[in-house]
């Protein structure tokens, strides 16, 4: 794993954001805290910027879906990766969690080696998005752009007779 990954777990049961957060630090990532409710949440993602949300469904004051519709669709430069965990089952709550933005679903009670195994294949992913230079795929696709830019005003100027 290269930098540690930076987590925020979501969840109002406190014995379960204990054990994660214990179950989390032993496989070597970064807890940045833990929160009870969803608008607390929405505060908090928005001022730590965590790579990962682990977030549940069932929350008090704003539920998980509501967190990842305000995060996904706010001014956030990096969105986080969120991961549910969650006992809602439903094929419902699972259609509209990955609308809302999740890249995986995971049903509670679930192994922690499974979790860490999501984990690991999200920064793989990551990692596997940056090119050989170092740069991210969104990022080469503005640097073409500007060069296909260049070329057209370059090429306007010299029909307007304007050494370029």
């Amino acid at each position: 794993m290269g930098k540690k990954q930076r987590i925020i777990i979501v969840d109002a049961n406190t014995t379960f954001r204990f054990i994660a957060t214990e179950e989390l630090k032993a496989k070597g990532y970064e807890i940045v805290t833990t929160v009870a409710d969803g608008k607390t949440a929405v505060r908090v993602i928005e001022e730590e910027k965590p790579d990962i949300v682990l977030i549940d469904l069932v929350l008090p004051s704003l539920d998980g879906i509501g967190v990842m519709k305000q995060i996904t669709s706010g001014q956030m430069e990096k969105k986080p990766v969120f991961i549910v965990s969650t006992a809602m089952s439903t094929e419902y709550s699972q259609t509209e969690a990955f609308k809302c933005g999740a890249s995986y679903y995971l049903i509670k009670p679930y192994d922690f080696n499974v979790l860490s195994q999501r984990i690991e294949s999200l920064i793989s992913a990551n990692e596997a998005a940056i090119n050989k230079n170092g740069v991210s795929v969104k990022n080469q696709t503005v640097i073409e752009i500007n060069k296909d830019l260049e070329t057209e005003v370059t090429e306007l100027l010299l029909e307007l007779g304007v050494p370029a």
